[in-house]
């Protein structure tokens, strides 16, 4: 299935990039920052901050390209009986590195609705420590994400982007985050 959609998605990238009217380019830098949720039942939303751009070869199509640092899980625990004391603590962190293709619906006005689909790299870090006894795992997968959201432009170059990414990194379960944040555009 997930060949099946790369290759559609390719293959319409590809017809649209066809018609494209090359000189009305941009290049879009915007940082966000959000939340992100794993599929695992009890994590809820864990903190995100990234950085992201997009280079426009035309209206409807864009390489674009993003570094998200996500806090995938956090727990922090401690118990006491008596005297004794017992300290416990663990945490998951994913730094990914994704490209890919961006598709732009037409849009009347400010909003510009779009489509993102490409890979890269997730690098997964675990780490625990209970009563001075650390423990650290790292791992780096290759990874697929797709998502989508909306540019809305504000004023001048300034623009809003709400942006929402599925990712899926062989070893690792699939999270997905959302994010908010201040983009500028250059023609």
């Amino acid at each position: 299935m997930t060949k099946k959609l790369t290759f559609a998605f390719l293959a319409l990238a590809l017809t649209v990039a066809c018609g494209e009217d090359w000189s009305r380019g941009t290049i879009q830098l915007h940082g966000a920052a959000g939340g992100n949720a794993m599929s695992a039942r009890g994590n809820g939303a864990e903190p995100s901050i990234g950085l992201g751009f997009a280079a426009g070869m035309g209206r409807y199509v864009a390489v674009a390209g993003s570094y998200f640092w996500n806090r995938l899980a956090s727990i922090n625990s401690s118990a006491c009986l008596y005297e004794a004391c017992f300290r416990a603590e663990a945490q998951a962190v994913a730094h990914e590195l994704l490209g890919g293709l961006r598709l732009n619906a037409p849009g009347p006005g400010r909003a510009t609705p779009y489509f993102v689909a490409g890979g890269g790299l997730v690098r997964a870090q675990g780490s625990a420590s209970a009563d001075g006894i650390a423990v650290s795992v790292t791992k780096a997968k290759p990874a697929f994400a797709i998502g989508g959201g909306v540019d809305i432009g504000v004023v001048g170059p300034a623009a809003v982007i709400f942006d929402f990414r599925a990712v899926k990194a062989s070893d690792i379960r699939p999270y997905a985050r959302a994010g908010l944040g201040i983009g500028l555009r250059f023609r």
